[in-house]
């Protein structure tokens, strides 16, 4: 098992813990925990990352909100290219419409 299994599957089990223990007043076999709505995910631990599958490629930008992630075809026809430019276009439409504005 590779360490990014083991890191995985820990904080898996740590977020189950925490669920359980926020949902029904204790986890089994321990003590109920009273923080339980105060714990958060350790922002130390990110999720696992899958890599591309082979042939396909990955772009990723990094925003305050989160990580927008576009994987594609390594290679593409023009026709394939031409439907993803206006499917992208329709993405960043939709993104459009959720900014939220200052009030």
């Amino acid at each position: 098992m590779s360490l990014r299994q083991l890191r995985f599957g820990r904080q898996a089990s740590r977020e189950t813990k925490q669920l359980a223990e926020a949902e029904s007043e204790g986890y089994i076999g321990e003590e109920p925990n009273k923080d339980a709505a105060k714990m958060q995910p350790d922002p130390n631990l990110s999720t696992p990352q899958i890599p591309p599958k082979p042939g396909a490629e990955r772009a990723e930008f990094p925003l305050p909100e989160g990580v927008a992630r576009l994987d594609f075809p390594a290679s593409l026809s023009a026709a394939s290219y031409a439907d993803m430019q206006a499917w992208l276009e329709l993405i960043l439409r939709r993104a459009k419409r959720s900014i939220k504005t200052a009030e």
